[in-house]
C-alpha cells in the first residue's frame, strides 16, 4: 500500500488526466456544435433560395428580397437569444 505521498501524487496525476479529458471532450462537443450550426444555416439559406427567387419573379426589388433573406437568417437569432438570456437569468437566481 503506497504511503501518503504516493497517494497524493496518484490523485494529482488522476486530476490532471481528467482535466485534459474534459478539455478534449469540450473541444469535440464545441466543434460538433459549430458544424451543426453552420450546416443548419447553409441548409436554411438553400431552402429559402427558391422562395426568394419566386419573390424576384413576381416583381420585388433586390432590396426587399435582401431584407426578406435577412429576416430568414436573423429571425431565429432574435427568438433564441432572449430565450437563452431568460433561462440563464432564471438559473442564476436559484
Amino acid at each position: 500500500m503506497p504511503g501518503r505521498g504516493g497517494w497524493t501524487a496518484a490523485c494529482s496525476l488522476d486530476r490532471e488526466l481528467n482535466a485534459r479529458a474534459d478539455a478534449v471532450t469540450a473541444a469535440a462537443l464545441g466543434g460538433f456544435a459549430a458544424v451543426a450550426a453552420g450546416n443548419t444555416l447553409v441548409m436554411t439559406v438553400l431552402v429559402r433560395r427558391a422562395a426568394l427567387g419566386v419573390l424576384r419573379l413576381v416583381g420585388s426589388t433586390r432590396a426587399s428580397t435582401a431584407f426578406a433573406g435577412g429576416i430568414v437568417v436573423l429571425g431565429p437569432t432574435e427568438v433564441t437569444v432572449p430565450a437563452r438570456a431568460a433561462l440563464r437569468r432564471e438559473t442564476l437566481e436559484r
